[in-house]
């Protein structure tokens, strides 16, 4: 979900394989009801953006909450997480505080570890002068100006909901032209958080589904190895699962060859995931 205009459907885009949302490139937004993307292991549900206005954002609001409050056949709730995408050249935020505090906090259980906060467009701050265009990085003042901001929003949603996030920046890329995305910037550490706040026996899920262009995931700030990161998240989260089905399942009237077979899966299913050489 995300303000109007933030760049949530070029988000879409450059994480993953497909293109599973088209970018408006007027001044209308593109996405005005809830859509869902079934990608067969992951389903997504792009949001309307907020700003649009009281009467439209009224609306906008009970549909997303009603989304947020859908469970499935066994009564769990059905979003496990939520991305919250804003735009990065917005000074004013009051609608973006507003759809976190009302809307996504009270409806979301757990939030602070299911919610990602995202900030998009950031080569576009600042007019954009700061901007290195020929490394795909942001310079030293833009990098100042970008960590302030992160501490701002961070502090912000402290004071008002009593939960500390920690915002990350990025640029998801325009879409040019001729058709193709421009190179993204920090989108590792977009699927990173996204992973790490997905339900560990869900991890999986995002293996077949993620971007396998490698050129998405070689610029980010160099804080961590996010990469490598995601991947040890999802091998984690494999071991986890593969440990509470053996707990849940290692009586005495469970086979013992069959529990071998779960033991020895835990042993190969992360050397699978290790093995994908385009991430």
């Amino acid at each position: 979900m995300e303000e109007r205009g933030a760049g949530k459907s070029s988000t879409i885009n450059a994480l993953f394989e497909q293109e599973v949302s088209t970018v408006g490139n007027t001044f209308l937004p593109e996405t005005m009801e809830i859509q869902e993307y079934d990608m067969k292991e992951i389903i997504l549900w792009d949001t309307p953006g907020l700003g649009d206005g009281p009467k439209a954002d009224e609306i906008h609001t009970e549909k997303i909450i009603k989304k947020l409050k859908e469970v499935d056949i066994n009564g769990q709730q059905l979003i496990d997480n939520v991305v919250v995408v804003i735009d990065g050249r917005t000074r004013d935020l009051g609608s973006v505080y507003k759809l976190i505090n009302e809307v996504v906090v009270p409806n979301l259980p757990n939030a602070e570890n299911r919610m990602v906060i995202a900030v998009n467009k950031i080569d576009e701050i600042l007019s954009g002068v700061h901007w290195k265009e020929d490394t795909n990085e942001p310079d030293l003042e833009l990098i100042a100006y970008l960590e302030e901001m992160m501490n701002k929003i961070s502090q912000r949603l402290l004071e008002d909901t009593g939960i500390e996030f920690n915002p990350i920046y990025y640029k998801a890329g325009k879409t040019l032209e001729d058709g193709r995305q421009e190179k993204p910037y920090n989108m590792s550490k977009v699927l990173f958080n996204i992973v790490k706040k997905t339900p560990s026996n869900k991890q999986l899920c995002y293996v077949n589904q993620i971007n396998k262009e490698s050129a998405v995931w070689e610029d980010d700030d160099n804080k961590e190895k996010y990469n490598e990161n995601t991947i040890t998240n999802i091998v984690d989260g494999v071991e986890k699962t593969i440990e509470e089905i053996i707990d849940e399942t290692a009586t005495e009237y469970f086979p013992k060859f069959v529990r071998e077979v779960v033991k020895r899966a835990k042993q190969i299913i992360p050397k699978v995931i290790k093995s994908l050489k385009n991430f």
